[in-house]
């Protein structure tokens, strides 16, 4: 920008002498590409020739950067360079949420001591011009490529940021279309900016007002992989136990509900151990129990550790389909001890089982009743 008075971010420092000119938390000299070991806000090197170009920037020895061909990065391509541009990436997120952590998020605080253009939020010297070593490593949720202000998959699960960050129906297709215009010139398309009239670096949202759909964790769709969800189902037949000796019958089933497929890692599920119950044999060519399906052939009995029974899928390939479910099915023999009263036996998938994330649907029970 050739204006010398231009303020970009309407914060009162000129974009000369603003180190963060989109008041997006990230100095300016990381936006555009240039180095900055030290994470100062400055771009590295001495002067050497004393024309006021940093050496890492300066391309010419001597006064004067002629030839210089560094030109500022700009990741979207829509014409303005990231430190000029509130969304990099144009996914429609704007960067100061995206290079941020989701549960560490913190906005801009609108308050900058020093005058150098990067607020206080962000700045690790607050009472002089620069940044000294500020150690905010922008988000990659990934690990694989650009951070995520750069990055439109952040999550690297095929699916765009823009489609799961605008997405609030989970029908895979982005409730916002771009428009294609920038009334304002932040670099946040109208369709997603909150005030097409002035440069607003929060967009007035926070990580919270993008969906997450399968509300397992906190974290946003963008920046949560199509992970599977599993879900678990007891019965007992029967449920009501007269005296010692009864055998029951037991079916687990396991589905998977929010339409991805596990991802081939071992699938546990356990019960709580029992003095009022006795397994028999497991009977891995059982195919039907109370009447309903099983695949006992597709689950092994591991044993009893720590207070538990363990069963473990282990079918050719590993996987549970999208939306499909498998069951298994065992017996037991109850063992009241001429007492009265009830049992609630829980059936808990393994945290993690298949890549499932959801935790909230991994706990089943049935309770039984018994008597004398």
């Amino acid at each position: 920008n050739t204006n010398f008075e231009a303020d970009f971010d309407g914060d009162g420092v000129p974009n000369a002498n603003d180190i963060d000119s989109d008041g997006d938390g990230l100095t300016d000299v990381v936006e555009s590409g240039g180095t900055d070991a030290n994470n100062d806000g400055i771009a590295d090197g001495g002067d050497s020739d004393g024309d006021g170009i940093p050496d890492s920037a300066d391309q010419q020895s001597g006064f004067g950067d002629a030839g210089n061909t560094d030109v500022p990065t700009d990741t979207d391509g829509t014409g303005g360079p990231n430190y000029l541009d509130i969304d990099s990436d144009d996914d429609g997120i704007v960067d100061v949420i995206e290079w941020q952590t989701t549960t560490g998020y913190v906005p801009p605080s609108g308050v900058d001591s020093d005058g150098d253009g990067l607020d206080n939020t962000y700045d690790d010297n607050v009472n002089n011009f620069g940044d000294a070593g500020n150690n905010d490593t922008p988000t990659n949720t990934d690990g694989t490529d650009k951070p995520d202000y750069l990055d439109m998959d952040s999550d690297n699960d095929g699916v765009s940021d823009w489609v799961e960050g605008w997405d609030s129906n989970n029908d895979n297709v982005a409730d916002v279309t771009p428009s294609g215009m920038d009334n304002d010139g932040d670099g946040l398309d109208d369709a997603f900016d909150n005030n097409d009239n002035a440069v607003n670096p929060t967009n007035s949202q926070t990580p919270m007002d993008f969906p997450n759909m399968d509300g397992g964790t906190i974290q946003r769709d963008w920046r949560e992989a199509n992970v599977p969800d599993l879900s678990i189902a007891i019965t007992i037949n029967p449920n009501q136990v007269q005296g010692d000796g009864v055998n029951q019958k037991v079916r687990i089933v396991i589905e998977e509900v929010l339409g991805n497929p596990t991802n081939g890692t071992d699938i546990f599920v356990s019960i709580p151990v029992s003095a009022k119950y006795t397994l028999l044999p497991y009977n891995s060519g059982l195919t039907q129990i109370n009447g309903l399906p099983v695949v006992n052939s597709s689950w092994s009995f591991v044993g009893t550790s720590g207070g538990f029974h363990y069963w473990k899928y282990e079918p050719p390939g590993g996987v549970i389909a999208a939306f499909d479910a498998t069951a298994f099915g065992f017996e037991m023999t109850w063992n009241s001890a001429s007492q009265d009263g009830t049992l609630n036996l829980v059936a808990t998938i393994f945290t993690g089982s298949g890549g499932d994330t959801n935790v909230l649907n991994n706990r089943d029970g049935e309770v039984i009743n018994f008597n004398k």
